[in-house]
């Protein structure tokens, strides 16, 4: 026998002898509510509020319930949520919180996938899918260890125009909090979530309320976002976390096509405690990070990649709010930040992706190892009234070289950081307003290597070239620099690759201690202390019966200085390192002031052709040199004369001197 009635309200009150009734909505019929139910007399429990329904009949059965009949994913609407919040008015979604709240607790026991249906939810407490040390299947499991799983969130929408959380948060001290809060219940120190998905929905909110963020997480394994937009947050759209130490983290997570923008903190946090090492294997790619305040993407952890993905405008107050007449940059707001915590394994990519604008350094890398930013566009202009005109695109090392933890001092380097094979384009307008110089471009740097780097590598950086602006119209293209180093020099932990440099500006803001080798009595140098140091140690010596030094490199020491070679020597050797590390680089600066005569420079013990070089009198070669697997010097070409890339392009005046 089976009736149909309206509302679930009436199926409460259907006679238990009918075996199965169609129910036409929740509140009212066609509200997505609905179902198919039947009455299961063996039941001995209470409502869970959607699929479960105690009988209201007089007198009440001493058991059983009507029982949805369903396969498959749970909807929201099933729970009595109406998804017709009106964000112009404040009026609706009254019922919507605690009905999706009860709907994920269901999920979380039975491991189904939770759906919203098209609509408006209004969110007013932070929907929390937290784990309490239940295992795989919804069940109490206090006795395994920390590595107790159990299955993720599994919740999707019609699309991410369709279905909308608008997160209304509202705390008594008037901040706000997470839409959606995937962690472990305080009184969990064991289970991490596996397999979660979240996919094809918005979190939004009317107005920006302090605090308020769209996704946070911690303790989960093998996630994945997809196609969620994430905006108009207080705080930071997506916060991936650990906070208590290496066994609350979040691994193994995808995001993938994230749309995170207008929020008032980072359109993406990765965001580790000091010291711990169990945030990682983290993938962001086909993200658009757009006009977040606090910044663009935060990284911190180990193992990551960051491909093909736009990141614009970040750090900004669009002109109008702060100056009238230019957009403002935000300090310590940037495109994207990497905070690496720990151990030099750990490594990041970031590859594909376009940056355009954010404020004021476009990709700060500020401690961390095995760094590779390779194969991206850098775009430089203030054409957008919410974009500013970054002063820097990279800058390895934030300078604080050491960090305080437990009264100790931790040096924190980034080392063996790889840029090459990017584009940069500039434009700018010539309002005096602007930048007050019409004829110039404003003052740019691509890459800024700050004194805690080690072992940076700079290469090939193309451009699309720099266009000036007045109104809509490109008035002259203006003709990039090659690559500058200041003061003539680079320094010895950075190594640049100038051949197919076509522009761009390097900025090395300090030099690493330099001395010059030769023989006279009492040389004017003010580094000579250092010399005689190396003298002692043996690192270097001068033959007193031929003008002639041995250098042998202590290459634990190759990051504090270079040698700048001169005076009266007819000849350098360069002997084995005291300490054979392979592949460590070698920085040289050679200047002949000799009267007449070339210095032949050799490596190794013996002269080999085609591994010296033969310098004439008043110039200057710079280059590199590296002990390599079947430890011999080679030269690290390109090198250089007189700042210019050898072998020297087509028209150029050729040096006398020249590689042998």
């Amino acid at each position: 026998m089976t009736e149909c009635v309206s509302t679930l309200a009436q199926l409460e009150k259907t006679p238990v002898i009918t075996k199965c009734v169609i129910v036409e909505g929740y509140h009212k019929a066609g509200d997505g509510g609905g179902g198919t139910f039947y009455w299961d007399d063996s039941f001995d429990g209470t409502s869970d509020g959607g699929t479960t329904f105690m009988s209201k009949i007089v007198p009440v059965p001493p058991k059983g319930c009507w029982r949805r009949i369903f396969d498959g994913p749970i909807s929201v609407k099933w729970f009595g949520a109406r998804g017709d919040f009106d964000p112009a008015t404040g009026n609706g979604g009254d019922l919507d919180n605690t009905a999706i709240q009860a709907a994920m607790d269901l999920v979380k026991l039975i491991g189904l996938p939770l759906y919203f249906p098209p609509g408006k939810y209004k969110v007013t407490s932070t929907l929390q899918y937290h784990s309490s040390n239940l295992d795989a299947d919804g069940k109490k499991n206090t006795t395994v260890g920390y590595w107790n799983s159990q299955q993720g969130l599994h919740v999707f929408g019609a699309g991410m125009q369709k279905s909308i959380i608008y997160n209304q948060i509202r705390n008594a001290n008037r901040t706000g909090a997470a839409a959606i809060s995937i962690l472990r219940d305080t009184s969990d120190t064991r289970t991490f979530q596996q397999s979660g998905v979240i996919r094809d929905l918005q979190i939004t909110s009317d107005k920006m309320i302090d605090g308020s963020v769209g996704i946070e997480m911690a303790a989960t394994w093998a996630y994945t976002i997809q196609r969620v937009r994430i905006m108009k947050m207080g705080s930071h759209g997506i916060r991936i976390q650990n906070w208590l130490g290496d066994f609350d983290g979040t691994e193994n997570l995808h995001l993938d096509n994230i749309v995170s923008e207008y929020n008032g903190g980072w359109g993406i946090v990765v965001d580790a405690k000091e010291g711990c090492e169990s945030v990682g294997f983290i993938h962001i790619e086909r993200c658009k990070i757009t006009e977040n305040k606090g910044g663009g993407i935060q990284w911190t952890g180990q193992i990551g990649v960051i491909e093909r993905c736009g990141i614009y405008g970040n750090g900004v107050f669009p002109k109008g709010t702060k100056d009238p007449n230019k957009p403002v940059p935000i300090a310590d707001a940037y495109g994207i930040l990497v905070k690496n915590v720990k151990g030099t394994p750990n490594g990041l990519l970031i590859t594909g992706c376009e940056l355009q604008g954010n404020a004021d350094i476009q990709v700060l890398v500020a401690v961390g190892a095995n760094i590779r930013i390779i194969q991206n566009e850098f775009k430089d202009d203030d054409i957008s009234e919410k974009f500013s005109f970054p002063s820097i695109d990279i800058q390895v090392g934030d300078g604080n070289v050491e960090r305080v933890v437990a009264g100790r001092k931790i040096t924190r380097p980034v080392n063996a950081c790889v840029i090459e094979d990017n584009r940069i384009r500039t434009a700018w307008r010539s309002t005096p307003a602007s930048w007050g110089k019409e004829d110039k471009p404003p003052s740019h740097t691509v890459v800024k290597v700050n004194t805690n780097a080690i072992g940076t590598v700079i290469g090939k950086f193309w451009t699309g070239g720099y266009k000036r602006f007045e109104g809509d119209k490109i008035v002259e293209l203006v003709e990039v620099k090659p690559l500058v180093f200041l003061d003539g020099y680079m320094h010895l932990k950075t190594h640049i690759h100038t051949d197919g440099v076509e522009g761009g500006h390097v900025l090395l803001p300090f030099a690493s201690k330099r001395f010059n080798i030769n023989n006279q009595p009492t040389p004017a140098d003010p580094n000579m202390s250092e010399f005689k140091r190396l003298t002692e140690a043996r690192i270097i010596s001068v033959a007193n019966d031929k003008p002639e030094v041995t250098f042998v490199p202590d290459t634990s020491q190759w990051s504090n200085f270079e040698i700048i070679v001169g005076g009266t020597f007819e000849s350098i050797v360069l002997a084995n390192p005291t300490a054979h590390t392979v592949g460590a680089p070698l920085f040289f600066e050679f200047v002949n002031n000799r009267s007449g005569y070339p210095i032949l420079l050799t490596f190794g013990s013996e002269y080999v052709a085609g591994s010296g070089i033969e310098l004439f009198p008043g110039e200057i070669i710079t280059g590199m040199i590296v002990f390599d697997e079947t430890h011999h010097w080679r030269l690290y070409t390109p090198w250089t004369y007189q700042g210019v890339p050898l072998p020297l392009k087509e028209g150029q005046k050729p040096p006398q001197s020249k590689i042998l």
